[in-house]
């Protein structure tokens, strides 16, 4: 194996810079049971999505896929799936297992290796407010943003919160990045008003990337799907350095490039509803080559999908993306 294939966090975190090391790095924030075992070569569809695995398997994956890092999720939500409907269903939520979340990160520290760093992720506090709410997720939210703006803006409040007392209680540990993921718009704009966003989420938000800043003391990455121009110029203020997963489709990355280039890192934008799931690896090999030429000139590319490696996503044409990574992505 030569040093090209080898983890090496100093190469993810030098294009989280916008600087130039070895190649162009990869790397998927999570990869779907069925496309892991594929790739891998498993019997059996993993347990579960990469980045909610034992940190063992994770290592094992990132060294096979020659990814830099392997994610620690400690993401906090109020209740998947619509759980939410009241505020006494907030009261009677138990309070986040901050010994658990502590534990769960040493554990990946123990036994990472020297060149391989960990990534923190996070959840912001609008999607999981949106998600949480019910009785039906995503709907009852928006018409409580009508019926009871007070309600969202509390869930939004405790989330931020038990977010942050996760932070807090993982402090001084020597995490590589954070992402924050937190969807605020579909293929066509902003998911609600823009004015929800500037009165309530903006104060919010800026509140958990301060926490980070000074908690945690890493580059933030921004996990944001859909169409991206009116979330960009709020995404440059809060000063977050890398911006994924820059959905294809609905977003020019290349546009992008010109017009923020030196604020962002950019990664991802290969396309999961198109060649990257249902071209051949010859065609990935083309667009990962496209990707490379028009967005790495200044280290600031990280190779990746957009948005992560689904149960459509051959195996063949994944190792195409970052065979080619490996090799058209080289800096020296």
């Amino acid at each position: 194996m030569s040093h090209y294939d080898s983890p090496d966090i100093d190469r993810l975190l030098a294009a989280f810079a916008r600087r130039k090391h070895d190649r162009v790095p990869n790397l998927e924030i999570s990869i779907d049971p069925g496309a892991l075992a594929a790739i891998m070569g498993w019997d059996h569809p993993a347990a579960a999505r990469s980045d909610m695995l034992e940190p063992e398997v994770q290592i094992e994956v990132a060294r096979k896929t020659s990814q830099d890092a392997v994610i620690c999720n400690l993401q906090s939500w109020l209740g998947q799936g619509g759980a939410i409907r009241t505020r006494e269903d907030l009261e009677r939520l138990p309070p986040p297992d901050l010994a658990h979340a502590r534990h769960k990160a040493e554990s990946f520290f123990r036994i990472v290796p020297d060149r391989m760093g960990v990534g923190l992720m996070t959840a912001g506090p609008f999607f999981t407010t949106l998600y949480s709410t019910g009785p039906i997720p995503i709907e009852s939210c928006m018409l409580n943003l009508y019926d009871d703006p007070a309600l969202v803006e509390t869930m939004m409040d405790l989330q931020l919160d038990r977010q942050i007392a996760i932070l807090e209680t993982l402090s001084g540990l020597p995490f590589a990045f954070v992402e924050i993921a937190d969807d605020l718009a579909d293929n066509r704009g902003l998911l609600v008003m823009r004015d929800f966003y500037e009165i309530a989420w903006m104060p919010r938000i800026r509140k958990l990337v301060d926490a980070i800043r000074s908690l945690i003391r890493t580059p933030i990455q921004f996990h944001c799907c859909g169409r991206l121009d009116p979330v960009l110029p709020w995404l440059a203020e809060l000063g977050v350095d890398v911006l994924t997963p820059i959905q294809a489709g609905c977003n020019d990355i290349y546009a992008i490039k010109r017009a923020y280039g030196d604020r962002f890192c950019l990664s991802g934008n290969m396309a999961i509803d198109g060649v990257l799931a249902f071209g051949t690896p010859e065609e990935v090999a083309a667009d990962t080559r496209a990707h490379i030429d028009g967005l790495a000139g200044d280290g600031g590319y990280v190779c990746a999908s957009s948005h992560s490696i689904c149960d459509a996503v051959p195996a063949e044409n994944y190792y195409s993306m970052i065979r080619t990574a490996m090799t058209h992505g080289r800096y020296a």
